[in-house]
């Protein structure tokens, strides 16, 4: 979608501040049309977009509390438990 943006328009502005004016007015454009909106309900307070699937969430999940455990009581085993799931998000 940047790619396809004519930027030369910015260049035809004599002052700075519209011409970045006229550069943010685009991005937003941009925004609006490719972010996904975020919805709330007001019984849940959501931290994660909404494209975030269950078992995004569940993995995110398991590998903090992995890193918690490994945080509290530093041993091997926990170590490479939490690699394991670092390993996985890559």
């Amino acid at each position: 979608m940047l790619l396809s943006v004519d930027w030369s328009c910015l260049t035809a502005f004599n002052d700075v501040n519209t011409s970045c004016s006229k550069f943010y007015s685009i991005l937003n454009n941009i925004f609006e049309k490719t972010v996904p909106k975020f919805n709330y309900n007001g019984r849940q307070r959501r931290y994660f977009p909404s494209w975030f699937n269950n078992e995004i969430l569940l993995f995110l999940r398991m590998k903090s509390s992995a890193f918690k455990k490994y945080k509290k009581c530093e041993t091997s085993r926990l170590f490479q438990a939490l690699s394991s799931y670092c390993l996985q998000s890559d």
